[in-house]
């Protein structure tokens, strides 16, 4: 089976498509956040690799008093007073400034570095954007904000875990129910910032 195939009978891929939103991916964040208490009223949200828009629109449907930055290469759907849209790498300087003009309660990026198949290239590019991530945590997260960063399984995952758990009171590698089972997909989730 194909992946247009599969991705059409995939019951989150439905679900998705029924409910309104722009992709399954939505899926992965309410459950985070639902079990983690990760978001709330009355704060800003950094949403790195923001395209096509799911998670930011979880949290303008959830929430009336918040403000979402979305950050990516590639536009996203989303057209909301709440919204703010920043166009570029997060690893470019001008990308990097207009995103510190915030301080966020809480950081989320869904982003995936470009894959190529060869293991040692995609494990260094993992590495890299983590540690970008994490970056950016340390220049404009609030102290006692949360966190929720896509990792795929990688050679230097535990390396780069240890980095992120150093920040906060609470940190957990979690698989969401709406990965793909055989994908390498994990997430960080960080929670109250305290360092």
């Amino acid at each position: 089976m194909n992946w247009k195939e599969w991705r059409k009978r995939d019951y989150y891929y439905k679900k998705a498509k029924k409910e309104g939103f722009f992709s399954r991916a939505v899926y992965k964040l309410a459950e985070m956040n639902n079990k983690y208490k990760i978001l709330r009223e009355n704060i800003i949200v950094l949403d790195i690799g923001t395209s096509p828009g799911s998670w930011s629109q979880y949290i303008l449907n959830k929430y009336k008093n918040v403000k979402v930055i979305g950050v990516d290469i590639v536009e996203p759907k989303i057209r909301d007073e709440r919204y703010i849209f920043i166009k570029g790498d997060i690893t470019s300087e001008e990308t990097r400034k207009q995103i510190m003009k915030y301080k966020y309660d809480v950081i989320l990026s869904d982003a995936c570095p470009k894959l190529t198949g060869v293991k040692d290239v995609d494990d260094t590019r993992i590495y890299e954007l983590l540690l970008s991530i994490l970056d950016i945590i340390k220049l404009s997260l609030k102290f006692g904000g949360n966190c929720i960063v896509k990792a795929l399984n990688f050679s230097n995952l535990q390396e780069i875990f240890k980095e992120y758990e150093r920040m906060f009171s609470f940190c957990k590698l979690f698989k969401p129910s709406a990965s793909i089972k055989r994908s390498r997909e994990i997430y960080i989730i960080g929670r109250k910032r305290i360092r």
